[in-house]
């Protein structure tokens, strides 16, 4: 598991595996934080409406499994709220390049669990 697209389950696990990044710093330029981390679909169209679905509903799940039929997934990490109508979003692995430096989401699983192997369970 590199890069998406993702099959339902993967994209489910990788969703376990990185919740410890819930609160961390989003973007560094306004400090925001992630607050959570979704299952979306991988097709940019398909994406978008699953965003605009999750703005409406403020509920991930529903927002995926109401209007999606497809199998290919990503992994979203999202910042802001839907109250505020504030929300931004970025692949899990793009972000992972640009705020980790790793080029891939099985380097980062393998640095996280060297660095503290209380991390990922």
């Amino acid at each position: 598991m590199t890069h998406p697209p993702y099959t339902l389950v993967e994209a489910q696990n990788i969703c376990v595996e990185f919740k410890h990044l819930i609160g961390a710093v989003f973007n560094k330029n306004t400090m925001s934080l992630i607050d959570s981390i979704v299952v979306a679909p991988y097709g940019q169209t398909e994406r978008n409406r699953f965003l605009m679905l999750y703005l409406t509903l403020n509920d991930a799940h529903v927002a995926l499994h109401d209007d999606f039929s497809g199998s290919q997934y990503t992994v979203l990490l999202l910042s802001g709220s839907v109250e505020a109508n504030n929300l931004a979003h970025e692949e899990l692995h793009k972000w992972l390049v640009t705020e980790k430096r790793h080029t891939d989401i099985s380097t980062y699983l393998k640095s996280s669990t060297s660095v503290s192997s209380g991390l990922l369970k």
